[in-house]
């Protein structure tokens, strides 16, 4: 089964897929970013709801 985190690369954050025995970290390092928030999330719509959530957040500070 899939899982989503969300991670951070030179353009911005990004929704990742990786899958059960892969760590968040190592599909981010496959990305070449780094994790922001390893969820997991179990579809990409929760991951991307969270996603924009941090963007807001990102936008008020």
């Amino acid at each position: 089964m899939p899982c989503f985190a969300i991670i951070e690369i030179d353009n911005g954050f990004e929704v990742v897929e990786f899958l059960s025995g892969q760590s968040a970290e190592d599909a981010a390092a496959a990305e070449g970013g780094e994790v922001v928030d390893p969820g997991p999330y179990y579809s990409y719509e929760d991951a991307s709801d969270a996603l924009d959530q941090l963007e807001i957040f990102e936008e008020r500070e």
